[in-house]
C-alpha cells in the first residue's frame, strides 16, 4: 500500500472513531454505511483511490424506464461525477469512481463514503421499485 494511501486511511479511521482500517487480501478496505450499504476503497496508485459501492443484482428483465434512468446516471450532467453506475462481472450493479487523494482529508473521505453509501441505497430502492 502506498504511503499516502496508508496515511489517508489512518486519518479516515480516526474520523470514524476506529483504531485502524484493515485491508483485505485484494488491498481493499470495506466499510458499512447505514447498515445496508458497503463502500470499498482501493489504493490504486499513490495519487488516487478507486471507490466502489455495490448496489444490487442487475435486474434480469429491466424495463425501458429503469434502464433509461440508470444509464442517465452516467451522463456528463450527472451529479454523481466522477462516479458512474456499472455492472461487475458477477452481474452486480455498482457505483464506482476514481478520486484523487492529493489534499483529501480523512474527514472529507468519510463524508464521501457516507454520500456514496446513501446514493447506492437510493439507486437500489429505485431499481427495486421499477422491478417490483
Amino acid at each position: 500500500m502506498h504511503e499516502r494511501t496508508r496515511a489517508l486511511y489512518a486519518e479516515l479511521a480516526a474520523a470514524l472513531g476506529l483504531e485502524a482500517l484493515p485491508a483485505d487480501e485484494n488491498g481493499g478496505v470495506q466499510l458499512t454505511v447505514g447498515g445496508d450499504s458497503s463502500v470499498v476503497l482501493f489504493g490504486e496508485t499513490a495519487f488516487n483511490l478507486m471507490i466502489v459501492a455495490p448496489i444490487a443484482p442487475l435486474p434480469r428483465t429491466p424495463d425501458y424506464g429503469a434502464m433509461l434512468w440508470l444509464l442517465g446516471r452516467n451522463m456528463y450532467t450527472s451529479d454523481l461525477a466522477p462516479f458512474r453506475v456499472a455492472c461487475d462481472e458477477g452481474g452486480t450493479l455498482i457505483l464506482w469512481g476514481r478520486v484523487p487523494i492529493e489534499g483529501m482529508t480523512g474527514t472529507a473521505l468519510a463524508g464521501l463514503v457516507d454520500t456514496l453509501g446513501g446514493e447506492a441505497r437510493r439507486i437500489r430502492e429505485a431499481v427495486a421499485e421499477e422491478a417490483g
